[in-house]
């Protein structure tokens, strides 16, 4: 029996080297934070403040099920900065061996702005809302705006909700 096969799952996490400098480590194990956001991601939350809610909401359960019960909660500034660290590919890789899903991986960032189109009339601007990849520079989706710059945000919501 190979190593990997008899170990549990928090016990593989927990062979992850932490990334994070020494100096600055306050929370507690690299492992714990990444088996409580991925119990999060479980529970269908999937932003960082749904993340972070059901973080600090649970923290007495994850304490427990983790044996981590001198862990201070981590603030919501400080949760994408962690995340950021993960190697989610090994992550998905022990998630698909020991639960039978992989976990759906972006390694691109998405920037939306909006543009004024050179050319066009001071009265009459044509103004569109891009939404780009930041590494490959693909555009996913565009969009016209109507009215004033100011306009933006409704419709990157819309964009963001519609993808």
């Amino acid at each position: 029996m190979m190593l990997s096969q008899s170990l549990t799952f928090y016990q593989e996490l927990q062979q992850i080297p932490d990334p994070r400098d020494a100096r600055g480590k306050r929370h507690s194990s690299f492992a714990y934070i990444i088996g409580s956001v991925l119990l999060a991601l479980m529970h269908c939350r999937t932003s960082l403040s749904s993340i972070h809610r059901f973080l600090k909401n649970r923290r007495e359960q994850l304490q427990s099920l983790f044996q981590k019960e001198d862990s201070p909660s981590i603030s919501r500034a400080h949760l994408p900065r962690i995340l950021s660290k993960v190697d989610w590919l090994f992550v998905s890789h022990l998630t698909q061996r020991h639960f039978g899903f992989a976990l759906s991986i972006t390694q691109e960032w998405v920037a939306i702005d909006g543009k004024c189109l050179r050319g066009s009339s001071k009265q009459d601007k044509l103004m569109f809302l891009f939404a780009v990849t930041h590494q490959s520079r693909i555009t996913l989706e565009q969009t016209p705006l109507q009215g004033k710059k100011e306009n933006e945000v409704p419709y990157a919501r819309n964009m963001i909700q519609t993808s």
